[in-house]
């Protein structure tokens, strides 16, 4: 705050100015003893203390100013580190996809469980469409919102690869519902042709997801991505 520093600038020049008055009156009143002095001294004295009172005062409001604005900083680089974890969850429930698919895929193989049980698990997940699905978009924009709050701006780089990420998405679980479908309907002939064309089209689309995790958002810097601008 330039008004504040130069207001304490001003204040130790006046300080420098009456330490100097009241040094030139000692002097005088040591050369000359009869000189009365008193009074002058006091007001110098005075005015020391007032001036030191005032610095004291508006050092403290710059202080406090600046700590808020430290922290305010500190608080944005909390939302914009949740807002990239917000991001690699998504990468993280790629995989565990492929974990349930692998399930059901062995439960069907191996006949463990029955079709109504596969179907049953295979509606499960298709459900997420309307609850999970749209809890994860909404959190993604919820956290952008939090950051244009705090005075953050997420730079075009940043943000062509978070539009790039849900368009990514958005096709992969397409591709992954469909296969699951495909997998609930194809129990008993696993080597079907919609099935495999559905597998390989999944493949290809978490192919393009995971490119993008791992050679785009994974070299993101913090410093450069955003902008930073403390709350005035």
């Amino acid at each position: 705050m330039k008004w504040a520093n130069r207001i304490i600038i001003g204040l130790v020049i006046v300080l420098f100015i009456l330490v100097l008055l009241l040094l030139i009156s000692t002097i005088y009143y040591s050369l000359d003893k009869k000189m009365e002095i008193g009074s002058l001294t006091d007001w110098l004295s005075a005015g020391a203390n007032i001036a030191m009172a005032v610095t004291a005062v508006v050092s403290a409001t710059l202080w406090f100013t600046q700590k808020a604005k430290l922290n305010t900083l500190d608080i944005s680089h909390k939302l914009a580190f949740d807002f990239e974890n917000n991001l690699w969850k998504i990468n993280e429930r790629m995989y565990s996809n492929v974990l349930l698919r692998n399930e059901i895929h062995h439960d069907i193989v191996r006949k463990v469980s029955p079709k109504k049980e596969i179907e049953k698990l295979v509606l499960a997940e298709l459900d997420r469409k309307t609850t999970t699905d749209l809890s994860e978009i909404a959190y993604l924009y919820s956290n952008i919102t939090k950051l244009e709050r705090h005075n953050v701006k997420i730079k075009a780089s940043l943000n062509g690869i978070f539009e790039e990420i849900i368009k990514a998405r958005n096709d992969y679980l397409d591709s992954h519902y469909t296969y699951l479908g495909e997998l609930a309907l194809s129990q008993d002939d696993l080597n079907s042709e919609k099935l495999s064309k559905a597998k390989k089209l999944l493949e290809q689309k978490k192919r393009t997801l995971s490119n993008i995790f791992e050679n785009k958002l994974a070299k993101l810097d913090i410093n450069k991505d955003y902008e930073f601008n403390p709350s005035k």
